[in-house]
């Protein structure tokens, strides 16, 4: 019979596998409660949570990038409603329609990122832009009322007459000898001013009432302005009238705007202005023309009239305020009364004759000449 080991050798290892063993088991247990715990708090945490997915949440974030897009465009526009009143209506529609998208999206948004601060905040800043949108757009509104109140209110533009391209003729001395015809371009009619005739009708009317008119041979020209103001003196082209100057009365002459030809009667054979054309005699007479701002048209074409029948013409340009006055011809020794000629300037002395030069004294006679002596 073997003898048994001696207790002092080594112990038996059953005990520590046995702690071992059931302290595995326990944190197995533990382990296993912790996961059934934490995967209950995942439920609870997605159920308070809405539900949103990755993709859904990155949509909202590219969303409110656009609304900040769209919020610039807003503004550019903005300022093209200000600066232009054109088609106003038509963007004040769509500045209304951009607003109430962006109110939707703004929405929408808040529903969706309502635990999120960071989206709020960027929502609220939205709302700030658009709230500064609306309001600009209303003052846009009262900007453009304003406007057209004002223009409502300006009186008519008036247009100017179109712009007519025309060829003046080269400038060059009248014919040499020729006498001038004038004619008068005024009120868009074209008409001869014959001066010594107008003259003369004025100096026949003044001689008919010549007893009344003069006084101590001087000429009453109040009472000839009074009378030439009362009758209609000229013929069916003009009128004539007086002005009083400081020492002798002068002719004014007015033309009659219904009188002459038109511009376009000026194209007829029968008009006045060719009548006359024919009797001018162009070996010995030039056209010259008075043209006034109103009357240039005719004036072009009156010029190719005569043009066209060989005749030579000028012209002189005339204010539209311009007054035709002439003198009536009266004798130098005649004036109105009441006015004192001065005296006539005293006649120049006769200079005296200058004294003839004295004649030189005879020059003295030349000295002998002196004879030579001889030499032997």
């Amino acid at each position: 019979m073997k003898k048994r080991k001696s207790a002092s050798g080594p112990g038996s290892l059953d005990s520590l596998l046995d702690t071992m063993t059931n302290v595995v088991g326990i944190l197995v247990i533990v382990l296993v409660v912790t996961q059934l715990g934490v995967g209950d708090a995942v439920k609870r945490i997605h159920k308070d949570i809405s539900e949103i997915s990755r993709q859904e949440y990155e949509e909202k974030l590219a969303k409110v990038d656009e609304l900040k897009v769209k919020l610039e465009t807003d503004k550019q526009n903005l300022k093209e409603i200000e600066a232009s009143s054109e088609d106003d209506q038509k963007m004040k529609r769509f500045q209304t329609k951009q607003v109430e998208l962006a109110k939707t999206d703004i929405a929408r948004i808040q529903t969706s990122l309502a635990d999120s601060t960071k989206r709020t905040k960027e929502l609220d800043d939205t709302k700030k832009k658009v709230e500064e949108l609306e309001k600009k757009i209303s003052d846009g509104r009262e900007e453009i009322a304003k406007i057209k109140a004002m223009l409502e209110d300006a009186p008519p533009v008036k247009k100017g007459p179109e712009a007519t391209v025309v060829t003046l003729p080269d400038p060059r001395a009248a014919p040499k000898g020729a006498t001038a015809v004038e004619f008068i371009c005024q009120h868009g009619r074209v008409v001869r001013l014959d001066v010594d005739r107008l003259r003369k009708i004025a100096v026949e009317r003044m001689q008919k009432s010549e007893r009344q008119l003069t006084k101590q041979g001087a000429i009453d020209c109040q009472a000839l302005k009074r009378m030439f103001d009362k009758e209609k003196i000229g013929n069916a082209y003009f009128r004539v009238a007086i002005h009083v100057g400081k020492d002798k009365p002068s002719l004014i002459i007015s033309h009659n705007p219904q009188s002459g030809d038109t511009t376009k009667k000026l194209n007829e054979l029968g008009s006045v202005y060719r009548r006359v054309l024919r009797n001018i005699d162009r070996r010995k007479a030039f056209i010259r023309f008075r043209v006034f701002p109103d009357s240039f048209d005719t004036y072009l074409a009156a010029r190719e009239v005569a043009s066209s029948m060989g005749i030579q013409a000028g012209w002189a340009p005339y204010h539209e305020n311009f007054v035709h006055r002439v003198g009536l011809g009266l004798p130098g020794n005649v004036y109105c009364s009441g006015y004192t000629p001065p005296p006539p300037p005293p006649k120049p002395k006769k200079k005296p004759k200058p004294k003839p030069k004295p004649k030189p004294a005879n020059p003295a006679p030349p000295p002998p000449p002196v004879p030579k002596d001889d030499i032997d």
